[in-house]
């Protein structure tokens, strides 16, 4: 009698320790695994906020004049009266009036077979931007037509020259004074596609 009473009390350790201990420590462990990786999601969180937190803060430290350059520069959209009053404004400064035959081709890149090469610009079908391209003539000499160009090249705006081509001009009047040339210029301006 005296083994009979301990050999009861260790098989109801073992019982218990089998039917309800240990199940219930397994319970608390995962419950342990989902705390570290619930912490885990919280600390990636929190540094994720942190992040968005410094480049909301140096968004907030460009100037204003800067952001204006940037949207000008990578603009959403293109503002077609806006494109043509820059041109002229480049334009006008070197000299150059009267410009003529003005055409605007929107998404001019639907207008060609995707895949094919469009002067030196190479049409994808999978672009995030979209672009217009624009076309003008006007009379000028060519010292004026290379720093149109060069001012042209120096605007915010990204624009590719497409297509350019000229022929002489006879002078016309007493006050035509050197070699006037009749220009034919197309550039391609871009946007971003929200």
């Amino acid at each position: 009698m005296n083994l009979v009473f301990p050999i009861i009390l260790i098989a109801i350790s073992v019982g218990t320790f089998l039917t309800y201990i240990d199940p219930h420590y397994q319970g608390i462990k995962e419950l342990q695994k989902t705390k570290v990786a619930f912490q885990e999601k919280f600390d990636k969180a929190d540094e994720i906020n942190e992040k968005k937190q410094k480049l909301n803060d140096q968004y907030t430290a460009i100037s204003s004049s800067d952001l204006t350059k940037i949207n000008k520069f990578i603009p959403d959209h293109v503002n077609n009266i806006e494109l043509i009053v820059d041109i002229d404004r480049i334009a006008k400064k070197n000299n150059i009036r009267n410009m003529s035959d003005i055409t605007l081709i929107r998404d001019a890149s639907k207008s060609v077979k995707k895949g094919v090469d469009v002067g030196k610009i190479k049409i994808k079908e999978d672009t995030n931007y979209s672009s217009v391209v624009l076309s003008f003539s006007f009379v000028s000499n060519y010292q004026n037509f290379q720093k149109f160009l060069d001012d042209l090249h120096k605007s915010l705006r990204l624009v590719d020259i497409v297509d350019l081509s000229l022929r002489l001009q006879e002078n016309q009047g007493e006050e035509s004074t050197g070699d006037n040339y009749m220009f034919t210029l197309s550039i391609r301006t871009y946007w971003i596609n929200n």
